[in-house]
């Protein structure tokens, strides 16, 4: 009796972890079926962007020209860099609408300072140099402008980012009258419209800035900081994180990059115009959008912005490629700024 006992109590034993096994076995499955699914979620912005190029050059043998490709590549360097701004106001929990009115008075800035004989001009003709750093540093104080009354005052980021937009381009028509500046210095001319070898100048700046602010996010404390208070402010307060300090921060690098945006564009056209960068804020936006960075918050991969800023410009470019009407194409733009949103949300609920 004790032996069929202890044979039962030996069997059930067996069985228990033979269960617990497979529980085990199970879980494990499951959470690797999730970190696929959230790598397939993070990366996917990669496998849209080969989908839309292809289908745009099936539909015109134009689009995969080496013109063409190089024409959106360097649309897409000046918007990227916008872009990387816009990414870390979101990643920090906030959004900067200000940052088109930025490009477009650094580049009016930058042309009153250096060019001379034309009658909106200071006729100080600086050099580009100490021109660029003093539009650098109007641009960081856009920014720090910004983040002290969204962080440290308690104002509303849409209304605070609003209102310098309107602000800021209403300044670029004061410096340069309304009119446009135009023939800068060929070292100017050579930061948005030359190459280095076969690439465009303006490209390798972007990459650039790209890998030091990947760097930053990812390796440096301030980068870690930033995903923390955009994921949870108040969690980051318990861990004696300044909240105040990391948004002030994140909204300086925003104006700084918004700068860096203004000198490319206007280097590139050789001229500055007032209404230079409209609506660039939204289109920045979007591209971070589309490229992952959450709306919430203190989740994304900026590098995957790239891709979102390539979708945008790829499909703008295909659709003027296809002589789509100019209204056509806006209504396209914002059902793909919706579809990025909707994705956002989509992913939130999965992770």
């Amino acid at each position: 009796m004790e032996n069929k006992l202890n044979s039962e109590s030996f069997l059930e034993k067996i069985n228990l972890f033979g269960l617990k096994s497979l529980v085990i076995s199970g879980a494990k499955k499951d959470k690797l079926k999730n970190v696929v699914r959230i790598i397939v979620l993070d990366y996917s912005i990669w496998i849209i962007l080969f989908g839309i190029v292809m289908i745009l050059s099936s539909l015109t043998s134009r689009f995969l020209t080496t013109v063409n490709l190089m024409n959106i590549l360097l649309h897409s360097s000046i918007l990227g860099v916008v872009v990387i701004g816009e990414s870390i106001c979101l990643l920090s929990g906030k959004f900067d609408l200000s940052v088109g009115s930025t490009v477009g008075l650094s580049g009016a800035l930058a042309a009153w300072l250096m060019v001379t004989g034309q009658p909106a001009a200071s006729g100080w003709a600086l050099h580009p140099i100490p021109a660029i750093l003093i539009v650098l540093l109007v641009g960081i104080g856009i920014g720090l402008f910004n983040g002290f009354f969204i962080a440290k005052v308690g104002m509303n980021p849409l209304l605070t980012t609003l209102a310098s937009m309107i602000f800021l381009r209403g300044m670029a028509l004061i410096v340069t009258s309304g009119e446009s500046l135009y023939n800068f210095p060929p070292s100017y001319q050579f930061l948005g419209g030359g190459t280095i070898g076969p690439v465009p100048t303006a490209v390798v700046i972007m990459l650039a800035l790209y890998i030091i602010f990947h760097f930053i996010l990812n390796c440096k404390k301030i980068g870690r900081h930033i995903y923390i208070v955009g994921g949870n402010p108040e969690a980051a307060r318990a861990c004696g994180i300044s909240v105040e300090k990391v948004v002030m921060l994140a909204f300086m690098m925003s104006g700084f990059l918004a700068a860096v945006g203004g000198i490319l564009l206007s280097s590139r056209l050789n001229s500055a115009q007032t209404i230079s960068g409209s609506g660039m804020e939204l289109d920045a936006i979007a591209a971070s959008v589309i490229g992952g960075i959450s709306l919430q918050g203190g989740r994304g991969i900026l590098l995957n912005t790239i891709a979102g800023v390539l979708v945008i410009e790829s499909i703008r470019t295909g659709l003027v490629l296809l002589d789509v009407p100019a209204f056509w194409i806006r209504c396209t733009m914002g059902f793909v700024i919706f579809l990025a949103i909707l994705m956002d949300t989509l992913k939130v609920k999965l992770k």
